[in-house]
């Protein structure tokens, strides 16, 4: 299971060919936007939901169980291989 501390920093994760980004506290999300690169945003239990911003992005509540998360990232990294990118 994938959980965020609060107080802990994440390290760059990829899974499958998508972003893992923790909201709203990594400044990668917007470079990674523009580039077109597939993205989880992970988000905090107390946390607002992200507006998300396009079809190649996705989002969920940390924490998420490991299936789960497999699930949400092989269908972005689908949607971006149909989408020619990457």
């Amino acid at each position: 299971m994938l959980s965020r501390d609060a107080d802990v920093e994440m390290p760059d994760v990829v899974l499958f060919g998508v972003e893992l980004v923790a909201w709203p506290d990594d400044p990668r999300l917007t470079a990674l936007r523009a580039a077109g690169v597939p993205c989880l945003v992970l988000v905090a239990p107390d946390d607002r939901a992200p507006v998300l911003d396009g079809d190649l992005e996705d989002w969920v509540r940390v924490p998420v169980d490991d299936r789960e998360l497999e699930v949400r990232c092989r269908r972005l990294a689908r949607l971006a291989a149909e989408a020619g990118v990457g």
